[in-house]
């Protein structure tokens, strides 16, 4: 299986720098449901922007995505994600969902 067919609906990076493949969507309109986004990132979700000055630099890994956490993060108190937090530019606690955009509906 090749990495693009493995993460073709896209990823989870956990906090510990595993990398998960997202399941195949099941909403009703071809995207995520709300429900699947929740899980991944253990509670409500919240869209991060990455830092704006990547922008340029990281093309390749930002463009067409949208990357979610959990909105209650900080105050959950979880582990500080250090790969993800590279990728964005900003620190990010929990896991960090990656998604293409055309699945976010």
């Amino acid at each position: 299986m090749s990495v693009q067919t493995e993460f073709q609906y896209g990823y989870v990076l956990h906090p510990k720098g595993e990398v998960e493949a997202m399941p195949e969507p099941k909403g009703a309109d071809g995207g995520f449901s709300l429900e699947q986004l929740q899980d991944k990132v253990g509670g409500l979700i919240e869209p991060i922007v990455p830092n704006p000055h990547l922008l340029g630099h990281a093309d390749f890994a930002i463009k067409g995505r949208i990357f979610l956490v959990n909105e209650e993060g900080l105050l959950q108190r979880l582990a500080v994600n250090l790969p993800a937090s590279g990728l964005l530019g900003r620190t990010i606690v929990g896991s960090l969902v990656v998604i293409p955009e055309e699945l976010m509906k």
